[in-house]
């Protein structure tokens, strides 16, 4: 066991847990000698103290890059969701309107979920008339191609 953890588990052990408990601790608290540390013991101290420091922000900086690991994970599995779902609808989509809905889904939060759903049914909407109108005009060239035969 280091010197590290001892002290870390005496001061989780001797640590009061409520404001209650510390006002009770510090009540009865007789003012102590001065304690004086040699310099090879400050050094000591100094040095526990800064790789323990530095032991923490290792830990924060691995869970910082642990935490943009899963938001790269989520997305990828959400890009990957549009796209089997623009699929399973059987919408000719572009690459460029694929790629805007997948902006939008990125920057998703809750507040913003209307402006998506809004977006997506206005893009849905011009590819459908989009598709009524060149199913009009299939339909009138249908018809001339009719009456030039009769």
């Amino acid at each position: 066991m280091t010197e590290e953890t001892k002290v870390d588990e005496i001061v989780q052990e001797t640590a009061p847990e409520t404001s209650e408990e510390l006002e009770e601790t510090t009540d009865d608290i007789e003012p102590a000698e001065e304690v004086q540390f040699s310099d090879e013991q400050k050094s000591k101290i100094n040095e526990i103290i800064k790789e323990n420091a530095n032991n923490k922000n290792q830990e924060i900086v691995a869970l910082q890059d642990s935490i943009k690991d899963k938001e790269f994970q989520i997305q990828s599995l959400n890009n990957l969701l549009i796209q089997k779902e623009l699929l399973s609808q059987n919408l000719d989509i572009t690459d460029t309107q694929l790629e805007f809905v997948k902006q939008m889904v990125q920057n998703f939060s809750y507040t913003n979920i209307e402006e998506i759903i809004k977006s997506v049914k206005e893009l849905i909407g011009k590819k459908l008339k989009l598709l009524m109108n060149k199913i009009s005009t299939l339909i009138k060239q249908k018809k001339i191609l009719i009456l030039e035969i009769f």
